[in-house]
């Protein structure tokens, strides 16, 4: 675009009753709307009731056609005429394309102080580009919310509906100990009205603890074993199996609590965090590693065997999360629907955890 210094005085009259005032005039009301730095649109009228009729104007068209006059103005343009005698051209869906009545008015020699002038680089292919644009940048206004969050629990599994404590199984599981964490990374995308959408990624590990510590937890030929010491030497003190798993999580949520702000505007409206929520979906994780600890006292010393193998766990998980919070407090509850162990490697076990979420 050439090097045109621009000050924009729009004076519009596109109906009969509305007239349009000089650069020099002090009569009226004037509305001073500015975009971004150093770029204003001045509309002066009479009176209120004639600044209302603009209403009625097209300013999208106004815009578009001052953009390509400026595209074919030189550089020592002062005035740039969009014509609209009719006063039909520039009304909202008009198909009209007369050319008579609006007067744009570049550099003069004006001492209006309210005036203020922007430089357009010559080089620049679309100078409006310079105008800020960013109405919705308050976190409050974004679709999606993004968060950093810890789920801390416990963890069992269950055989055939059943805890294997119902039938003294070797595998029985000590609840307090047990311990599930996951660390990752979740977003909340507003979706309609109360429903929102929770996805995201984590790192998670089961930590089963044995009730019985003197088990040892072994990879042996064909499957993973569960044997008890029988040696009065060795006192057992802790038995557990751990698996790691990356995890990708989708959870649809009712949020009750939230409320849109009728006074707000924007494609996005406010909502504000009050009450209860609630929602139930899908994950899958990936194991990334596993390995037994089994710590003793043999000859009155402490000692402890970590070992590292991949026991016949299955290396996919996948199952049901449901989760569920009143204004800063959530609790949730996973529920694998595979086994934790592949067919016919070890214990038929779905494993499951639940806890709060921080």
């Amino acid at each position: 675009m050439k090097n045109v210094k621009l000050k924009i005085l729009m004076g519009l009259l596109c109906l009969s009753q509305l007239t349009w005032a000089n650069t020099g005039t002090d009569k009226g009301d004037t509305v001073v709307v500015e975009f971004g730095k150093g770029s204003k649109m001045v509309i002066i009228a009479d009176n209120q009731e004639e600044l209302k009729k603009l209403e009625q104007i097209d300013v999208n068209q106004i815009i578009s056609d001052l953009n390509v006059n400026l595209d074919s103005a030189d550089s020592t343009t002062q005035e740039i005429v969009i014509e609209d005698e009719s006063g039909e051209k520039f009304k909202k869906d008009s198909t009209d394309t007369k050319d008579d009545g609006l007067v744009y008015y570049g550099e003069t020699e004006s001492s209006d102080a309210d005036w203020e002038s922007k430089e357009y680089d010559s080089d620049d292919d679309n100078d409006w580009d310079d105008f800020d644009f960013d109405f919705f940048s308050n976190d409050e206004e974004k679709r999606t919310k993004r968060s950093f969050e810890m789920d801390f629990g416990m963890n069992n599994w269950i055989e055939n509906g059943k805890f294997p404590d119902s039938n003294g199984e070797l595998y029985t599981v000590k609840p307090w100990g047990s311990w599930y964490v996951a660390l990752g990374h979740t977003n909340s995308t507003h979706i309609s009205g109360p429903l929102r959408l929770n996805w995201g990624a984590n790192v998670s590990w089961y930590n089963w603890k044995l009730q019985n510590t003197d088990v040892i937890i072994s990879k042996g030929p064909t499957a993973t074993e569960f044997t008890e010491l029988n040696n009065p030497d060795i006192n057992g003190t802790k038995s557990k199996l751990t698996a790691a798993y990356i995890n990708l999580n989708l959870v649809p949520m009712l949020d009750f609590g939230y409320k849109e702000n009728k006074n707000d505007v924007g494609p996005f409206k406010k909502f504000s965090k009050q009450g209860f929520r609630i929602g139930a979906g899908v994950y899958t994780g990936y194991k990334v590693a596993s390995w037994t600890k089994f710590v003793y006292k043999e000859d009155g010393n402490k000692r402890k065997d970590k070992d590292s193998s991949d026991y016949y766990i299955n290396n996919f998980r996948y199952g049901v999360r449901v989760r569920a919070g009143y204004r800063g407090m959530d609790v949730f509850a996973n529920y694998d629907l595979n086994n934790v162990f592949a067919d016919g490697r070890g214990p038929d076990l779905n494993g499951f955890s639940f806890g709060i979420i921080l």
